[in-house]
């Protein structure tokens, strides 16, 4: 599992006031309270950030038992594209997740493989700064065989998400990702030979793209 830092999520169907009033409500309550401080976590902060339309994000600063400073984190929700729900599935997280944390796996809406590799195809294409844990979360998705609709849109971000792909170093793989993993994958993911290998199976699967091939 490679942790994040943020929680980024899609909205379909709650109107900004409405989610504004119970992302209010929800970091004010005394059950996420509670589950905090279980872990020897507790809320320092919380900033209102963006709030628009199209994103809504909180900044939220965390104090944790063993910790000197605050860990900063956000929240925030964005509102892409048509409200149809399109490249969306229904079901449980995965249950070696849900049980790391001691909760039953809960039934959540979420992206299909194939949406959620376009997705990550556009991040790596279009971010002002290229991100290595975009490469290594491709690797994953590619490895999923997703089923993808090749058209002309997808070929140019394909080929943009290779040519910034080549470009990244294993230094910003280590800060970027080998920083973020369980600490029992840590040492095997940290192998630079790992990070070239991954780096060369993404490009080549985009290449695959980019000749209309998909990732058949």
């Amino acid at each position: 599992m490679r942790y994040s830092e943020d929680i980024d999520l899609n909205v379909l169907h709650v109107a900004k006031d409405t989610l504004q009033k119970r992302m209010r409500k929800a970091l004010a309550s005394r059950s996420l309270a509670s589950m905090l401080a279980a872990k020897g976590i507790a809320i320092a902060k919380v900033t209102e950030g963006k709030q628009t339309e199209t994103t809504q994000r909180w900044k939220v600063e965390l104090s944790a038992s063993g910790s000197r400073g605050v860990v900063r984190t956000k929240v925030e929700f964005s509102r892409r594209g048509p409200d149809t729900g399109e490249g969306i599935e229904f079901g449980a997280v995965d249950v070696r997740i849900a049980h790391a944390y001691g909760i039953v796996p809960p039934l959540l809406h979420h992206y299909s493989v194939a949406e959620a590799t376009r997705q990550k195809i556009d991040a790596l294409a279009d971010r002002k700064e290229t991100q290595a844990r975009d490469v290594f979360d491709l690797d994953l998705l590619f490895a999923r065989k997703p089923a993808l609709h090749v058209d002309e849109e997808l070929r140019e971000q394909a080929t943009s998400s290779a040519e910034r792909a080549v470009s990244l170093t294993y230094d910003e793989y280590a800060g970027q990702v080998v920083a973020f993993l369980e600490s029992e994958f840590q040492e095997l993911y940290r192998d630079r030979a790992h990070w070239d290998a991954m780096r060369e199976r993404v490009v080549a699967a985009l290449h695959a793209i980019m000749r209309d091939e998909g990732t058949r």
